[in-house]
């Protein structure tokens, strides 16, 4: 078979591209420590510049082949990249040796964004080229192959492999066998009873628990923190290391306070900071991507903040020095609790807790199916089935964010254990140091996915069932509601009081239409509230509360999973307007479930507010959340009884009972039988050029052979 220059030049392509990949996220991160004055601007800068000439002249390498290859569509997408170069180059600092970047200047605020923003281009660039430089490989590839097949040759070929199955017989005689059987059931029974005495025994005596939560938000705790009290209740000694110690803590609960580590996260979101972005997030599509890129940048931040700190935190090495039957740690933006746990060699089984859905990073730690082809990204706003496009997108973010969390925040909090404690195994590895995560999802809300027995969905573990008693001039102003009454909220970490002021026109005035009332959460409210027309305006309010009473009828929210999940609960349709994270995944979840209507806040208008509402407050819609409340609802056990169950069995029986998947352990060449397709394709290729070479020669023998006939 014959090797054409274009499928070649593609290879090439693939391999260069691959290289300036990598170049591209060394330049990314060398710049976002430049940033976080994690390396001064020499060292860096001689780092950077011999890496200029040799990503330049690869890539004009490429681009040459498919000059000479004719590959036309290949070259010109790479025509503006390489004008873009050789601008660059010769507008250039000056300097005495090759490269880009002056240590003298480097520094310049205005100059490090511009670098770091060109590094995050290139490297979308070199993504996207990846893939249309295998596609066009691919399509050369079926070209060459179809030229050279003149006709189909079909054959089959069966072959039939008769296996010997070989059973061993004990030569011991019938009696002799018949009394060892005996003996090993007794000695059986006795283990078996010896386990079983132990377990009720550690039961009885209530196991060691401890609790690591380093994150500031205040929702996240809410999640976890029933969890935590029950265990305590039912005999175990709790430990628990967060920014949130419980005012009154149940017997048996030991608090460790983080606080004075970082700001805590209640009413921290700004509502002016969505106005006026960058000119580039207003572009159609690639504004919405590029926001993708950008909006978990704040958690790096954070978890690199909170990990320097942490390290050196008394209370916390204090309860790391004791020993522990199980541990619960919270797996959102942050691993340094894992390099932690292993620098004090605790062994204790892990419960990974998560107050959102799976995060792009924690599928593989238990061997979840993450396949973006059919399971959106958590940021993004899809219901399967995705589109071609969708899928496109969907796979990049994938790729991006582990790739993102690997250099972004575990090779930095590594730098930081390892700067305070010496070498540790890598972050990436001791993060799959789990043997249960609980999940605050359902799959009636988020969707159905592929996941081992370790991955334990318990959505609502938070919800107390117990009726809470209401303000009494909220009570007042619901019972003298005659039409029922729409709660509006954004939740605890957005402050609703900073929206800007036209916004805020926007909402009172399609509220204002309503024949029914609305208590809205306002922080800037007196003490007893401010009613103007229909609208209450609240300082606080008890959330679920209000959702379960009878006159609320509808929730206009944020579509942060808590306040889903209680509206979910309550049977109470939803408007929701979502900002960032999890919440247009969310929102979109609802509205094709049948009981919510999503609207855009960058995009909010009063026509659309008021179409949302009037949908929501339809009889259909609201007949419609009440079923799903009913769905949601039906289950086996309560998700605060399924969590601890499933808690209390990974006490009982820790690392001999793994509930992962073998797949958690193989490499990804293994895993996406990456060997087994390239030895088939060598198999294939090597049939192919052997069925060519015999033909070619018996050609040539014919013609020989004719050739001497005429002679």
């Amino acid at each position: 078979m014959a090797f054409s220059f274009p499928a070649f030049s593609y290879i090439i392509a693939l391999i260069v591209d691959a290289f300036l990949i990598f170049f591209s996220i060394f330049h990314v991160i060398a710049f976002d420590e430049l940033k976080t004055d994690y390396k001064n601007p020499i060292d860096q800068c001689n780092s950077l510049n011999p890496l200029v000439l040799p990503e330049y002249l690869l890539h004009l390498f490429i681009n040459i082949l498919f000059l000479l290859s004719g590959e036309w569509f290949s070259l010109l997408i790479n025509v503006p990249l390489i004008l873009y170069h050789i601008h660059r180059y010769r507008n250039r600092p000056v300097m005495s040796g090759p490269g880009l970047y002056d240590p003298t200047s480097i520094m310049n605020a205005d100059v490090l964004t511009v670098c770091q923003r060109e590094g995050w281009i290139k490297l979308a660039f070199y993504l996207l080229s990846f893939f249309l430089y295998l596609y066009g490989m691919i399509v050369v590839l079926i070209a060459v192959y179809m030229m050279q097949v003149k006709q189909e040759v079909a054959g089959k070929l069966d072959d039939h492999n008769s296996f010997r199955t070989c059973q061993m017989l004990d030569c011991v005689p019938r009696k002799a066998e018949r009394l060892r059987s005996s003996i090993s059931r007794a000695m059986r029974s006795h283990v078996y009873a010896a386990v079983l005495l132990l377990a009720v025994l550690k039961d009885a005596c209530g196991a060691r628990v401890l609790g690591l939560f380093p994150h500031t938000g205040r929702s996240h705790q809410m999640v976890f923190e029933p969890l935590l009290k029950r265990l305590a209740e039912r005999g175990h000694r709790v430990t628990v290391a967060s920014f949130f110690p419980l005012k009154h803590p149940p017997t048996n609960y030991t608090d460790v306070s983080f606080q004075g580590v970082a700001d805590i996260g209640i009413e921290t979101v700004d509502l002016s900071w969505f106005e006026g972005p960058e000119i580039f997030l207003k572009i159609p599509l690639a504004g919405r991507f590029m926001k993708s890129l950008m909006e978990f940048h704040v958690l790096a931040d954070m978890a690199i903040g909170i990990c320097t700190k942490l390290v050196d935190w008394p209370p916390l090495i204090e309860a790391l020095q004791k020993d522990y039957d199980v541990v619960l740690l919270e797996n959102f933006n942050s691993d340094c609790m894992a390099g932690l746990l292993h620098v004090y060699k605790i062994k204790a089984p892990v419960v990974s807790l998560l107050s959102s859905a799976l995060m792009p990073w924690t599928a593989e730690r238990m061997s979840v199916m993450d396949n973006p082809s059919f399971v959106p990204n958590l940021s993004r706003d899809y219901i399967p089935p995705l589109t071609f496009w969708q899928r496109m997108e969907n796979t990049f973010l994938s790729v991006y964010y582990k790739y993102w969390f690997r250099f972004m925040i575990q090779t930095k909090e590594q730098y930081i254990i390892e700067k305070r404690y010496g070498r540790i195994p890598a972050l990436d590895e001791l993060g799959k140091n789990i043997s249960l995560m609980l999940v605050n999802t359902h799959h009636s809300l988020n969707g159905r996915k592929v996941s081992p027995p370790g991955i334990v969905e318990v959505g609502g573990m938070h919800l107390d069932p117990t009726r809470k008693t209401v303000p009494e001039y909220i009570e007042k102003f619901l019972n003298e509601s005659e039409h029922g009454v729409v709660l509006f909220s954004f939740g605890s970490l957005i402050k609703t009081a900073s929206m800007p002021k036209y916004k805020e026109e926007i909402l009172i005035r399609s509220l204002s239409k309503l024949k029914q009332r609305v208590i809205w959460k306002y922080e800037d409210s007196p003490e007893e509230g401010n009613l103007t027309g229909n609208i209450l305006r609240v300082r606080w309010l008890p959330q679920y509360e209000l959702l379960q009473h009878k006159k609320v009828i509808a929730f206009l929210a944020h579509g942060g999973l808590l306040g889903m999940t209680e509206a979910i609960s309550a049977g109470k349709p939803m408007v929701v307007v979502p900002f960032f994270g999890d919440q247009p995944t969310n929102a979109v979840a609802a509205e094709a479930a049948g009981f919510g209507k999503m609207v855009s806040y960058m995009d909010l208008s009063e026509e659309a507010l008021d179409a949302a509402l009037q949908t929501v407050l339809s009889a259909e819609t609201r007949m419609k959340a009440r079923q799903m409340s009913k769905i949601w609802s039906d289950r086996q056990n309560s998700p605060l009884d399924t969590a601890v169950y499933w808690t209390e069995r990974v006490i009982r029986w820790g690392h001999a009972a793994p509930l992962h998947s073998e797949a958690r352990n193989m490499p990804f060449y293994q895993l996406a039988l990456l060997d087994v397709a390239a030895a088939y394709l060598a198999i294939i290729i090597s049939v192919i050029v052997a069925i060519w070479f015999i033909i070619h020669k018996i050609l040539r023998l014919f013609v020989r052979e004719g050739k001497k006939k005429i002679h």
